[in-house]
């Protein structure tokens, strides 16, 4: 996959082979918390209302990978690892990006935001809830800095939006983004992130937001 293959080529351009394979997850952090988004809203966002309920959105019209090109690293994938803090061995359900504190954040669709703000060990957090081929599938990022969440719960947003800033919030070790994929809404089951972007064509856009 192209994306595997950049991060691949900056950790070696950087760290040299063999401290690309044994230092990196110390270098930029192989990130936080087991798990990007909780079982549904309601236990991220205790009280938070109507951002439980999935909003109606359109179709959208293209999905982007949300960092810009050439500024992450990626540090953990989808699936079964030991906790890089509790040191429980569970399923991680997102995949962990480690980017310079600040980077922007940007939406992987046209969404409408169902959650924006603290969520216990995600720290800051965006959940924005899609329409992509007919289906509806919420994305969700999280650890976000401190100052920098930019959307709040209703806001319409488009594919490649400036949301969010990237942060070190919550169970979280360094400055990294976690983004998950969820099938069906917030509360449906998550899937792989990279496999679902390239399935549906992700494009890479640039520190402004162009392809």
């Amino acid at each position: 996959m192209l994306r595997l293959a950049v991060g691949s080529v900056l950790a070696g351009v950087f760290l040299g082979p063999a401290a690309a394979l044994l230092g990196l997850s110390v270098l930029v952090n192989s990130a936080a918390q087991g798990s990007c988004l909780p079982n549904s809203i309601g236990s991220a966002a205790p009280g938070s209302g109507d951002s439980v309920a999935d909003p109606a959105v359109p179709e959208a019209s293209r999905v982007v990978f949300p960092l810009p090109v050439g500024s992450w690293v990626r540090t953990s994938g989808f699936g079964m690892r030991v906790h890089p803090i509790t040191g429980v061995r569970k399923l991680h359900t997102g995949v962990d990006y480690a980017a310079p504190a600040g980077t922007r954040i940007m939406s992987v669709a046209d969404g409408r935001v169902a959650f924006a703000g603290p969520a216990a060990g995600y720290g800051n957090l965006i959940l924005i809830t899609h329409t992509v081929g007919g289906r509806v599938v919420a994305s969700g990022y999280a650890h976000m800095a401190s100052s920098g969440i930019h959307v709040g719960v209703g806001d319409t947003v488009v594919a490649g939006q400036h949301i969010g800033d990237v942060g070190s919030t919550g169970y979280s070790t360094g400055s990294h983004l976690q983004l998950e994929i969820r099938p069906g809404g917030a509360n449906g089951a998550p899937v792989d992130p990279e496999p679902w972007l390239a399935s549906h064509g992700a494009v890479d856009l640039d520190a402004t937001g162009v392809v």
